[in-house]
């Protein structure tokens, strides 16, 4: 979605994440009435941060520009 960004703010964007869906995971496991320990939560919130960092930050498979044929007269 961001396009190509150096591998330090990819990493970064993964990382806060990671920290943000663990927190939401851990803040719903208190504020709901789910039955769910805050550990549990939170790793789920984790895993599903992680996949949306993933999804935000990865680079299109085809980044490279096709070579157009030039035909001369």
């Amino acid at each position: 979605m961001f396009g190509r960004l150096p591998a330090l703010h990819r990493a970064l964007v993964v990382l806060v994440g990671l920290a943000i869906g663990a927190f939401a995971g851990f803040w719903t496991s208190h504020a709901t009435s789910l039955g769910l320990s805050g550990a549990v939560s939170a790793g789920i919130g984790a895993a599903l941060g992680v996949v949306v960092a993933y999804a935000v930050a990865r680079e299109p498979h085809d980044h490279h520009p096709h070579r157009l044929r030039v035909r001369r007269r």
